[in-house]
């Protein structure tokens, strides 16, 4: 059953050898397995399996918590809110040199320095965060520029950020940032969860 609660049925040519991944479980789910052969129409005795998926921390959205969202202003990159089931995904394709965009203001102070979010990217990407407040937009002397490697699967990113922050006592309701990704076209990143603690 998948959660709408609507049984699934996957079916997997055993005359080919190799792997066969199904993903996507979140939460404890039952597979049945069975084998028909094809020349009788003959079936196998059905086995039950319980798997228990282990979701990672950071994939799960917490009602208390404010995540970064973005502004409709970008350059040299697409944005697509890229997953209906959590709005705090996002797809990212760069096409220039330049590839930026502004986060919305904080609704509130920020929780703490350190920066999160979960990401795949094709390639490896310099995250440069310009620290903007109402007072101070973003220029070189406020931002941190930290590398993140290429990854296929999600990933877990984490930075404290206290020393850019400090340079304009960034962190009150209103503060914002623009996100560099890099210096490259054609880099496809997924990034989900973006937050502070």
């Amino acid at each position: 059953m998948d959660k709408n609660n609507v049984k699934q049925v996957v079916t997997i040519d055993a005359t080919q050898t190799g792997v066969y991944v199904v993903t996507g479980f979140i939460a404890e789910t039952k597979l049945t397995v069975y084998a028909v052969n094809q020349a009788d129409g003959g079936k196998s005795v059905e086995k039950e399996y319980v798997i228990t998926p282990v979701i990672d921390p950071d994939d799960v959205v917490y009602p208390d918590v404010e995540y970064v969202t973005f502004q409709a202003t970008i350059n040299d990159m697409t944005l697509v809110a890229s997953n209906p089931e959590n709005s705090n995904e996002y797809t990212i394709v760069t096409t220039g040199e330049d590839p930026y965009i502004y986060s919305n203001g904080l609704a509130a102070a920020k929780k703490g320095s350190t920066m999160v979010f979960r990401y795949k990217s094709t390639k490896s990407v310099k995250l440069q965060i310009f620290w903007c407040t109402s007072s101070s937009g973003p220029s070189e002397a406020n931002s941190t520029t930290i590398e993140f490697p290429a990854a296929e699967e999600w990933t877990t990113f984490e930075q404290d950020y206290t020393a850019g922050m400090a340079t304009v006592g960034w962190g009150n309701s209103g503060d914002y940032m623009r996100c560099d990704f890099g210096t490259n076209a054609d880099v496809t990143i997924n990034i989900r969860n973006i937050r502070f603690k």
